[in-house]
């Protein structure tokens, strides 16, 4: 017969079983392990104030002429916005969406309106961040022309 005896494999089995009742017990002072952190949450697509979102029309904040000079110095302000156009000197744009990124922050998505053929399908993205408590306007990347808001505008609003 081949294999160990029988009562080797008892001896072995209770020797196993003291030296396992002999080993000290867990420190339960010991810091566990650490557990897998919980995945963070997915970022919201909308901050608490309701930014970025898309409207259809620019907010009043941005309404107005602007030009380099103050107060626009007695002529055509340089750009003047309203709720659904943007007019560069005599070139009108037509909003076609308004992208809001802050309060102060927005991108307007409009579409050249040619005088003679109508809307065309040229479309521009003017970027455009207040200064100033609204008294001025750049572009959203800095660094570009500001514009000041022209003071028959800055009256009535």
């Amino acid at each position: 017969m081949s294999g160990a005896a029988p009562g080797r494999l008892l001896l072995a089995a209770a020797a196993a079983a003291l030296i396992g009742a002999c080993a000290e017990p867990p420190d339960r002072n010991q810091a566990s392990p650490p557990k897998a952190a919980a995945p963070a949450p997915a970022p919201q697509k909308t901050s608490p104030a309701g930014y970025p979102r898309t409207v259809r029309q620019v907010p009043p904040a941005f309404h107005g002429g602007w030009d380099e000079l103050d107060n626009c110095a007695g002529r055509e302000p340089r750009i003047s916005i309203t709720a659904d156009s943007v007019y560069d000197f005599e070139v009108h744009w037509q909003v076609r969406e308004v992208r809001l990124l802050s309060p102060a922050e927005i991108d307007i998505v409009a579409r050249y309106d040619d005088p003679e053929r109508g809307p065309t399908a040229e479309e521009e993205i003017w970027m455009f961040r207040l200064l100033d408590n609204g008294r001025a306007i750049t572009d959203r990347d800095g660094g570009g022309t500001e514009f000041l808001r022209c003071r028959d505008t800055l009256e009535r609003g």
